[in-house]
């Protein structure tokens, strides 16, 4: 074989071992009766008499091969190396594939031949013009193969083995296995010798083995005697010392690998119905609630009895759609990259969860939807590298119409002051300490005149207000939508440490109406602070019922209107 063929393995840590055998003079065609058969009872279709030893001895032995056309294979000389990026290569199933620098390829000097350990290519396979056929047999790093077929988007039967791990004692043992069938299935004959390049394939496992822990794990005593004669049985090769033993793992067990694989290896074949059932020994422990999530469990009982459902998702996201949404400096622009994500649209973990409720609202919204009360409370994450930040939120979103839809008809769009009712009622609802609603104007995400912040007890507990025009253009929505974000710390930390019950007065009340004329730009807040400032027991409260601005008041003033609500609790006011 040596003078018309030859392997280079250029990359021996992805390829530590990669052999070849050839058969001159087959004539491809149909498998015989027998091979086909037993093919068909392994749920695999008959293609031709080469191609079907390969998958035969592949369900017989475990060892993945494939065969290539030596007359389309460049100087007989085999490359095994890493793809260029951008390669690409069309495989046996004709799909044309984009290869990296991470696939491992079979090549010649014109190109890739086959995807290592995954498919083979189309223009080096076995065909009905096949005379000479170069058999391969290899050994591949398993995380290799698992990382191509994941890149590639295919799966074989070649790789859901490597992936697994081989034997790469096997891998001559199948080779002149193949070899020889093909030559008795084909016609032909076995090339004189085999390729085979070898570098430093896995070295054999030595796992110890305590006598006390089998024992302590099986509930039951094993002789020691016994558990080396299993193991020896099962193709071990054991050396006793002081209270246990030493195991040589068989280079096919590529599932054993420390002592609790040996433990298993003696229950399995001295028999589970062997060992009695008991009943297991413990105190229950009490399951303990952190003050953290026994808050948020509290805040989802808030929300659920205000009209809200839960939505969860996956602390995932992209960093793409908010990009254009969001300047530089925003903390939410810079979240932690996963290393391994589970999709490009998945990379990064999530610095908004406004993000997860939009994609939720307008998926319902395209099954027609028309009222949505969506919260969530998770953990959002900020920074990059070594110091990242996270923070307990629970995000809100309003939409759609006010109230459900019934025989009165439909009512009107949520708006603004829906999100600003449902926000002030979730601090009072857990009681939070001075909570003030403040003018706000600095969230890119939100509309730049219907937003406003939240302060608990002199801090900031985060934003609402209705979603940016051009934030709804992008997740194509079809009206307003309202969102809301609040610190869960800041809310808790902000409590008032009970409630306090206020006996109801039994007298009755006088009301006042009082108009208030101030500057335009005054928000009706600073009016609010001032009166609630006022220490006149007589106060039992107040209200905004009217605003007006327009002829014949000044230009840039407006008039407010309040109804202050006057009672005391022992005697009437008049």
């Amino acid at each position: 074989i040596g003078s018309f063929a030859r392997v280079d393995v250029k990359d021996p840590v992805l390829c530590p071992r990669y052999a070849a055998r050839a058969i001159r003079g087959v004539a491809v065609g149909p498998s015989p009766l027998w091979l086909a058969r037993r093919l068909e009872a392994a749920g695999l279709r008959p293609i031709n008499n080469v191609v079907d030893v390969t998958n035969y001895v592949l369900m017989e032995m475990g060892q993945p091969l494939h065969a290539f056309d030596l007359a389309r294979v460049a100087d007989g000389r085999l490359i095994v190396d890493r793809a260029a990026a951008g390669e690409t290569i069309v495989t046996l199933d004709g799909r044309e594939r984009i290869l990296d620098r991470e696939v491992l390829t079979i090549r010649d000097a014109r190109g890739p031949l086959a995807v290592a350990g995954v498919m083979g290519g189309e223009g080096s396979g076995v065909s009905a013009g096949t005379g000479d056929v170069l058999l391969e047999s290899a050994y591949f790093l398993p995380s290799s193969i698992r990382r191509a077929s994941k890149a590639l988007g295919v799966a074989s039967e070649s790789s859901y083995r490597f992936e697994r791990g081989v034997d790469p004692e096997n891998v001559v043992r199948a080779l002149d296995r193949a070899a020889r069938l093909i030559a008795e299935a084909a016609g032909g004959a076995v090339a004189k010798g085999r390729i085979d390049v070898r570098a430093e394939t896995p070295r054999a496992r030595a796992v110890p083995l305590r006598y006390s822990r089998l024992d302590d794990l099986l509930g039951i005593r094993v002789g020691d005697g016994e558990t080396v004669e299993i193991l020896m049985r099962l193709g071990f090769k054991v050396t006793r010392n002081d209270g246990g033993l030493v195991a040589l793992v068989p280079s096919h067990r590529v599932d054993v690998s420390e002592e609790i694989d040996l433990i298993e290896e003696v229950a399995r074949l001295k028999g589970y119905e062997t060992i009695p059932e008991t009943i297991p020994v413990g105190r229950p422990m009490p399951a303990i609630e952190g003050p953290r999530w026994a808050f948020a469990r509290e805040v989802r009982a808030v929300l659920a009895g205000m009209g809200f459902d839960e939505a969860v998702h996956l602390s995932f996201s992209d960093d793409v759609r908010l990009s254009s949404f969001l300047p530089e400096a925003d903390v939410r622009r810079r979240t932690p990259r996963l290393a391994n994500p589970l999709a490009e649209d998945a990379a990064f973990l999530r610095g908004t969860a406004w993000m997860s409720l939009l994609d939720t609202w307008r998926r319902n919204e395209s099954r027609g939807a028309v009222r949505g009360r969506l919260f969530e409370v998770t953990t959002l994450f900020s920074g990059e590298g070594a110091v990242v930040t996270e923070r307990v939120v629970l995000a809100g979103l309003i939409a759609g119409s006010r109230e459900p839809e019934g025989w009165w008809g439909r009512s009107p769009a949520a708006d603004f002051f829906d999100v600003r009712g449902a926000v002030e009622g979730i601090a009072a609802a857990l009681n939070a300490m001075d909570a003030d609603v403040v003018q706000g104007d600095s969230d890119p995400l939100l509309h730049p005149g219907r937003q406003a912040r939240l302060r608990v007890a002199g801090r900031d507990a985060g934003s609402f207000g209705e979603i940016h025009p051009d934030l709804a253009q992008a997740w194509e929505l079809s009206g307003p939508c309202h969102l809301f974000e609040l610190d869960l710390d800041v809310l808790a930390s902000g409590r008032r440490g009970g409630r306090r019950f206020v006996r109801y007065s039994n007298q009755p009340s006088v009301e006042r109406d009082l108009a208030v004329m101030i500057d335009s730009g005054v928000p009706y807040a600073d009016v609010h602070g001032v009166v609630s400032g006022v220490d006149d027991p007589m106060i039992e409260s107040f209200f905004l019922f009217d605003q007006y601005a327009g002829a014949p008041l000044p230009p840039g003033r407006k008039s407010l209107g309040l109804r202050v609500v006057y009672r005391l609790p022992d005697r009437t006011l008049t």
